[in-house]
């Protein structure tokens, strides 16, 4: 679909946009793992399109059972 390919040339705009930045992990001592946070909404908009969207981030396992935790994720525009 187009709408697809958009999307793809956007990612590959930003990609080349952004190649030079490195990745920030802040210190973590214990077992880690990757959380996926999720939300969307059907329908919702005035033009009856839906939007969603999610965040992958690093944390601690401790996260898993409502510790905090340190946490990183990469943030594009």
């Amino acid at each position: 679909m187009v709408s697809d390919l958009l999307l793809v040339n956007k990612l590959i705009r930003l990609n080349r946009k952004y190649f030079d930045q490195g990745l920030y992990f802040p210190p973590m001592k214990n077992k880690c793992t990757l959380v996926t946070f999720t939300d969307a909404s059907w329908a919702t908009r005035r033009d009856s399109s839906s939007q969603g969207g999610q965040i992958t981030l690093l944390m601690e396992e401790g996260a898993l059972n409502g510790c905090k935790t340190p946490l990183s994720c990469d943030f594009l525009e």
